[in-house]
């Protein structure tokens, strides 16, 4: 197994009102803090590219031990425990946003099959070309483009081994039984939304709750339901 990595750094910043402006906002304000995504590839389209640039530009506005840096007032700004934010933002918990771990949908026929070695700690899906038959997909964790995949277990959570998925064959797919999968809402950036699980806060988080015994300890659900962002 590959040594625990935790060279991500640190948090925050999301949204939560007009459905018409919220995304846009919700990447502007990520991109003004820097969250240590150095070691996150664009994606094939290089969509990601500009908000990623910008994110490491900016400076943090938090310590390296997770407290809050900046305590100035700044007009249209509240200070939360996460940061500042925009006054009429909130802060929410992922399953006010994302469904979590969603069931499976109506599938047949021949789809993607994704298992954890094709998914790399650089936040990518690298081999598309694996495939399985529904007909033989009982048991595998069930997933659909736009979801995204969190590993669960230990190393492989630690290590930021997950991916925003794009291309499925037929849109839907199945993989190993080790992924959380996190499916995004209307009110959230599924983008935004994504980096938030790369970032070192939530992977610290995330490791100091697991459960189970050394070696096959795992993030639970419950922790996915219950973090929070702004």
């Amino acid at each position: 197994m590959s040594e625990k990595k935790q060279d991500h750094k640190l948090k925050v910043g999301l949204d939560g009102n007009n459905p018409e402006n919220r995304k846009g906002g919700q990447l502007e304000l990520f991109n003004r803090q820097d969250h240590g995504l150095g070691g996150l590839k664009d994606d094939t389209d290089g969509n990601a590219s500009a908000t990623k640039k910008a994110v490491l530009s900016a400076s943090g506005r938090h310590s390296a031990s997770g407290g809050i840096c900046d305590t100035d007032k700044k007009d249209g700004y509240k200070l939360t425990k996460l940061g500042w934010i925009p006054e009429e933002w909130e802060i929410v918990s992922f399953e006010e946003i994302a469904k979590i771990n969603p069931q499976r949908s109506k599938v047949s026929g021949e789809v993607s099959f994704i298992p954890m070695e094709d998914v790399s700690e650089g936040g990518q899906w690298v081999n598309k070309g694996r495939t399985i038959e529904v007909i033989n997909a009982k048991g595998y964790t069930y997933f659909e483009d736009g979801d995204i995949l969190v590993a669960k277990i230990t190393p492989c959570f630690e290590n930021a081994k997950g991916a925003l998925l794009k291309g499925l064959l037929g849109g839907k797919g199945f993989g190993s039984t080790e992924f959380h999968v996190l499916r995004a809402n209307e009110v959230i950036d599924t983008l935004f939304f994504y980096y938030h699980t790369r970032i070192w806060e939530f992977l610290a988080r995330g490791e100091s709750n697991m459960t189970g015994s050394a070696g096959q300890k795992r993030v639970p659900t419950t922790f996915l339901k219950t973090y929070k962002i702004p």
